[in-house]
């Protein structure tokens, strides 16, 4: 589970910026957000993040993204580069290094990963258990050579420890490279783990992005790693008129053919997903996102949750994420300011802001940062009437004669 994360340097990010999921001391609606994965610390089951455009909504998705690609995925030769932007409204930050910390709770253990790095190595990487090293490694910019310290706690041998150095290369990080080597370690194993397995790929209105989990969704759907019935059930709670679902393999076994039964009177008609509407398609792939959350402990992000569902259709997915989803966590983007007037579902530390400040850079705050803002508060009218800030600065609407 996600405790937080912070980031520096990274596209619109300027100096470090953190998404806490500590859960503040309110007990407000504390049975359906709180978390308790250990008994010193309470978590939130949810964080939504609004903002402007192009105040940095998306870039702090994308950057937890890249924490997951970057400990999952290797170059193949050291003159690969890494596939981030940093900061680039600044000659100095273009040229500086980018920052990248989480801290997560796996197998009853709290894990903190750091990272330094630039688009042409990982110069920086540490990993602490309950704050006791696991390792540490130093990339040498002028020999591309790798140094990993391994800590006490860890049984290496000598030739392992070699092999580690010599195999993973300055663009690559340890964690992924371990991936690729035979060993015992199981406190590399676990952390290495949580990333590909806890983590799941950030789920967006981008094509590709958006193709890539639907082809996943149907594979472990085909494969019945996933609960057909639980997803139809969360389609059929929707008022998608789909009564059932034709799931099947392409003849040349790329990909598959899904079609969803639709009732009409007395006559049913089996209609292919390409020809529903584009908020049934988002909502099969949140349907199929929700039954992964009820199969295993996940931290999901998702980009503008709302785009092409209706706003009470975005409601009843929250709630009915909040009543059934026991242990995963979601944090997503959102547009649809309308959300703070529920104020009765919401707590003030599930709320995040981003704001595009004068030099470009994103600003990230909690609605919980606010003491004047409280429950009796309208938190919708505060934003509103910008007391909250994060919002867009619109000019007036005349456009005037061009000579």
């Amino acid at each position: 589970m996600l405790i937080d994360f912070s980031v520096e340097n990274f596209a619109s990010i300027k100096e470090r910026q953190t998404l806490s999921l500590i859960a503040e001391n309110s007990t407000k609606l504390q049975e359906y957000y709180l978390i308790k994965p250990l008994r010193e610390i309470r978590l939130l089951k949810m964080a939504c993040i609004l903002g402007a455009n192009a105040s940095g909504k998306t870039n702090i998705l994308d950057a937890l993204t890249f924490l997951r690609i970057i400990t999952n995925s290797m170059r193949a030769t050291k003159d690969q580069k890494l596939p981030f932007t940093p900061f680039l409204f600044s000659e100095k930050t273009s040229e500086q290094n980018t920052n990248l910390q989480v801290r997560f709770v796996a197998q009853n253990n709290i894990f903190h990963y750091q990272l330094t790095l630039n688009n042409k190595c990982v110069l920086f990487e540490k990993l602490l258990l309950n704050e006791n090293l696991i390792f540490e490694r130093i990339s040498n910019s002028q020999t591309k050579f790798v140094e990993i310290r391994f800590g006490k706690q860890i049984q290496i041998s000598k030739n392992l420890k070699e092999h580690f150095q010599n195999t993973t290369l300055w663009n690559n990080t340890v964690l992924a490279t371990s991936k690729t080597i035979n060993h015992d370690i199981h406190l590399l194993k676990i952390p290495s783990e949580w990333f590909s397995n806890n983590f799941f790929p950030l789920a967006s209105h981008r094509y590709k992005t958006k193709s890539n989990i639907f082809e996943f969704l149907n594979k472990n759907l085909y494969e019945k790693n996933l609960n057909i019935q639980n997803i139809l059930a969360i389609l059929q709670k929707a008022d998608l008129n789909i009564s059932a679902i034709e799931l099947e393999k392409k003849l040349d076994d790329k990909g598959f053919n899904l079609n969803f039964l639709h009732k009409v009177g007395n006559t049913n008609y089996y209609l292919p997903f390409a020809k529903q509407s584009r908020g049934t398609q988002f909502y099969y792939i949140l349907a199929g996102i929700l039954e992964l959350m009820l199969e295993s402990s996940i931290v999901v992000c998702i980009d503008e949750l709302e785009k092409s569902i209706h706003p009470d259709l975005l409601e009843h997915f929250l709630i009915f994420f909040l009543k059934n989803i026991p242990d995963s966590q979601l944090i997503f983007t959102t547009h649809h300011r309308e959300l703070l007037l529920e104020q009765d579902m919401l707590r003030k530390d599930v709320i995040w802001f981003t704001e595009k400040q004068p030099n470009g850079a994103t600003e990230l705050f909690s609605l919980a940062d606010f003491a004047e803002i409280t429950e009796k508060t309208s938190w919708y009218k505060a934003y509103k009437t910008g007391k909250i800030g994060a919002k867009p600065f619109l000019k007036d609407t005349y456009l005037g004669k061009y000579e």
